[in-house]
């Protein structure tokens, strides 16, 4: 649920419009999570979350958790960092908490993901990172064509 990656630019246009490219990738999963999701197969989290006891939650434990409003904050959570060089990394933003508890928002949606030894994965997250590492050159390419009117010719983006 991670996606690390270098942009290359071929010039100073390209180098200046990098960041709203991540802005604009960013939006693009967020929006095929949005509706990739089916959340009748994500219900069966609740109880699983309200049972696992690994979430440190702050004062009592609440009787419910509403999924569909703790994945749409999930998904509004995915964030791209800048890191040096021109690295990126997309991911589930590292400092937000899951509302109610100390327990980190990454981790929940690990677990929602990837499951653990008594809960089966449900890969929600996990396919649409992929589809999208996948195809990140080409979103380049389309992000270069439309904002500078000009096409890609080479080979500029490496995924880590």
């Amino acid at each position: 649920m991670r996606i690390d990656f270098t942009l290359i630019g071929q010039d100073s246009e390209e180098m200046s419009i990098m960041d709203k490219f991540c802005i604009f990738f960013v939006e693009k999963i967020r929006e095929e999570l949005h509706y990739s999701i089916i959340e009748n197969k994500l219900n069966v989290r609740e109880k699983d979350l309200l049972d696992s006891g690994w979430i440190n939650w702050i004062g009592k434990k609440p009787d419910s958790i509403n999924i569909v409003k703790l994945i749409d904050y999930i998904i509004d959570n995915i964030i791209c960092i800048k890191r040096k060089n021109n690295i990126y990394s997309i991911l589930v933003n590292p400092r937000k908490n899951l509302p109610g508890s100390y327990t980190k928002l990454e981790r929940i949606a690990r677990f929602i993901d990837k499951g653990n030894e008594k809960t089966p994965p449900t890969l929600v997250f996990t396919k649409v990172f992929n589809r999208y590492r996948d195809n990140l050159k080409l979103y380049w390419d389309y992000f270069i064509t439309e904002k500078l009117d000009k096409p890609r010719v080479t080979e500029l983006v490496v995924v880590i």
